[in-house]
């Protein structure tokens, strides 16, 4: 399965179309208010119910869309992103570009920004290296004692990615719900509800300190793009001033510059339709 970034396609591994991602109001992820599942956002224009494919398998999609066509759903950058790591399968109707002269199989990455595509079809051909990275003080002397190559670095907090929320409950039956956007309170959900907890900031996924390292491959080259499956430093990402909160990025494709690693700008995406 692949999504054709260019044209807002979602496409099954052997190239049939499965959905084009085109909502009448333009709307993205952010715009859509939180439902009563973290998988399922409302869209107060339509007033409908959106549901998040973020994650899923591509039987999953497949089911799902199988069983309502039409309905809308959204896609954000974590999970275009986890898309790319887990599921990406480039068909062969659709894999070779005619005018780029590259093969195949380094041709159609609708997901990758413009410089990294540009890189990717120079290299014409091989994969690349991927990065893993171990934590914890105890973890990364066992590796240094070993004698691997290791970029050791300090695990360093970035005060913008955070997530905010407020609890409510209701009286009646003592459902919690968690609220995390400012445009939203517990009285949109009807009456009997109250707030419990006020807002506060908390984060998601703290990594672990207080350092980590990459293990740096024997023949890994100056100029050498890889893939950091576990990213150490704290790069936020769908930063959101108005909501006063951001995401973290997971993982990113990076450049070996032979001391350190440099990290392309997050790749900031959502669709609905």
């Amino acid at each position: 399965m692949y999504f054709d970034r260019a044209n807002s396609s979602l496409f099954s591994s052997d190239g049939r179309l499965l959905k084009i991602f085109s909502c009448p109001k333009n709307l993205s992820p952010n715009d859509l208010a939180p439902g009563l599942s973290h998988n399922v956002r409302r869209c107060e224009s339509c007033r409908s119910d959106v549901t998040s494919i973020d994650g899923l398998s591509s039987s999953e999609i497949e089911q799902l869309l199988e069983s309502e066509p039409d309905q809308c759903l959204f896609l954000t950058s974590e999970g275009l992103q986890s898309m790319q790591r887990n599921q990406w399968s480039p068909p062969p109707a659709f894999a070779l570009n005619a005018t780029s002269g590259v093969p195949p199989e380094r041709a159609y990455l609708p997901f990758e920004p413009k410089a990294r595509r540009e890189r990717i079809d120079r290299e014409a051909t091989g994969k690349r290296p991927t990065i893993f990275t171990i934590r914890g003080i105890e973890a990364v002397s066992a590796a240094s004692e070993k004698g691997l190559r290791l970029l050791i670095l300090p695990v360093v907090l970035n005060p913008k990615i955070v997530r905010k929320a407020e609890i409510w409950r209701n009286r009646d039956s003592g459902e919690l719900w968690v609220n995390d956007d400012y445009r939203h309170s517990g009285s949109d959900l009807g009456e009997g509800w109250e707030r419990i907890v006020p807002w506060f900031f908390y984060r998601k996924d703290p990594p672990q300190g207080p350092i980590a390292a990459y293990v740096i491959p024997d023949d890994l080259a100056p100029g050498d793009e890889v893939l950091i499956l576990d990213l150490i430093e704290d790069v936020a990402t769908h930063v959101n001033e108005a909501q006063e909160d951001a995401h973290r990025l997971q993982s990113t494709v990076a450049v070996w510059d032979g001391h350190s690693f440099i990290i392309e700008p997050p790749l900031t995406f959502g669709v609905v339709g």
